[in-house]
């Protein structure tokens, strides 16, 4: 049946603790705020539990941090803008909650290492932060299922290393910015809303490319195929298109 029960005050005299692995179990309640005493701390896995309450600003200590998985719990309120100021983390997964607030403007002015940000299936509103586009070493980028409102911006485009980029089931409005499909590393995009036009750009990535089940229309460009000579793979299945398959696709 696994491990369950709630999370001591006196974790947080493991001060030599570096890493905390407690997921796939039945632990409940609050995080203790003594954990953030745990200065020697580099992962921390919690997901598959069901521990509740607001994530403790007492994380913003954790300054060794690397790995940072808190998703797949009940935890609710605004995420503490002190994780976003620990400089050695590579990933963060605070997917599967009830979180709510806004994500600072700032986020990735001291995250200079991360990798990974996976924020779905909250409820998190206000504007995607166009800062994120500091975060050159993304690879993973998931924001779907909340409720992000405006357009998405264009500094997005500047995640040179961008492999996954999840946004669908927000309120987003406006097009797509082409400049996205410059980032040639990208594998799959989900936006999931009305956002215009299939940019011609896309065909500028060499890699293998998901792009089904967006609400992109228009027509597909005449000779697709002069732009994606090392196009590996296309979906671009469930979307809006209209008019003929290109005969360079058939």
């Amino acid at each position: 049946m696994g491990l369950g029960g709630t999370i001591a005050k006196e974790i947080g005299g493991l001060s030599f603790l570096r890493s905390l692995i407690i997921r796939n179990n039945t632990f409940h309640g609050f995080i203790p705020d003594e954990m953030g005493k745990l200065s020697q701390l580099r992962e921390m896995e919690m997901q598959y539990n069901e521990l509740n309450g607001a994530i403790s600003t007492s994380f913003g200590f954790l300054e060794n941090l690397k790995k940072l998985n808190l998703s797949y719990n009940k935890f609710n309120g605004n995420i503490p803008n002190g994780i976003f100021n620990l400089s050695s983390l590579i990933e963060i997964d605070l997917s599967q909650n009830s979180l709510s607030g806004n994500l600072p403007t700032d986020i990735c002015y001291n995250l200079p290492k991360l990798e990974i940000l996976r924020i779905s299936v909250n409820q998190i509103s206000g504007y995607i932060p166009p800062s994120l586009g500091t975060c050159t070493n993304l690879k993973f980028l998931s924001l779907s299922y909340n409720n992000f409102a405006g357009s998405i911006p264009m500094e997005i485009g500047n995640l040179s290393k961008l492999q996954i980029l999840n946004l669908g089931r927000n309120n987003l409005t406006g097009d797509l910015p082409s400049i996205i499909f410059n980032i040639t590393s990208l594998l799959q995009i989900s936006v999931r809303e009305n956002l215009g036009d299939l940019p011609s750009t896309i065909f500028n990535i060499t890699s293998l490319l998901t792009f089904r089940e967006n609400k992109i229309s228009g027509k597909l460009p005449e000779d697709p195929c002069n732009q994606a000579t090392m196009l590996e793979y296309l979906d671009l299945g469930d979307n809006n298109f209209h008019g003929e398959i290109p005969p360079s696709l058939l």
